[in-house]
């Protein structure tokens, strides 16, 4: 049974960003591949089953003294979710060095559903 499985929420294949999975025994390692974000553009958020990463740039920013002819403003939005079973969601940490964001998951031992014996 597979413990981790990314799922794009981008509507359009180009949008999506890279994501590697690891394994390290103790916990699974998110590598998401964002260069060109700054780490205030990112949010991480934990829910009990799901990881979600998004990313957003607004290069749309008006700036004082220039005089447009053309211009073609946009906000580019990425975003990613994890589904993940067995692990610890309050012990994720992260880092973002130099466009690379890593996410470190701790696994759990406490199981969603036991069997209760008779």
């Amino acid at each position: 049974m597979q413990h981790l499985k990314p799922r794009n929420n981008s509507m359009c294949e180009t949008e999506k960003f890279k994501a590697d999975i690891m394994d390290s025994g103790d916990s699974f390692i998110i590598r998401c591949y964002l260069a060109g974000y700054a780490k205030d553009e990112l949010e991480v958020i934990a829910t009990k089953d799901k990881l979600t990463v998004s990313a957003t740039k607004n290069s749309s920013a008006e700036k004082k003294n220039e005089r447009y002819v053309h211009r073609e403003s946009s906000v580019m939005s990425r975003s990613r979710t994890f589904y993940m079973g067995d692990i610890d969601f309050m012990g994720i940490t992260a880092d973002y060095t130099d466009g690379l964001l890593t996410l470190v998951l701790p696994k759990s031992d406490i199981k969603d559903q036991r069997k209760i014996e008779l």
